[in-house]
């Protein structure tokens, strides 16, 4: 969604206009940044959703279905 990291294009808080989680804090977007500028430099969009889901899968809440009860 955000392409390669670029310091012309990504400039301030880039992050919040960008709805990642449900509670997404500053500290989140910063750390959000922080990732996108150095571990994730230089992926394909491909590179980028494979790591993606390698991590995900790694949850233990991966494919999990939650059911509220009352």
């Amino acid at each position: 969604e955000l392409g390669e990291y670029d310091p012309e294009i990504h400039v301030g808080n880039y992050m919040s206009e960008h709805k990642i989680l449900l509670k997404q804090t500053e500290g989140i977007e910063e750390k959000a940044m922080e990732l996108h500028q150095t571990q994730l430099k230089n992926f394909t969009a491909e590179q980028a959703e494979i790591h993606f889901l390698r991590l995900a899968s790694q949850l233990d809440t991966y494919a999990v279905d939650p059911h509220p009860v009352k």
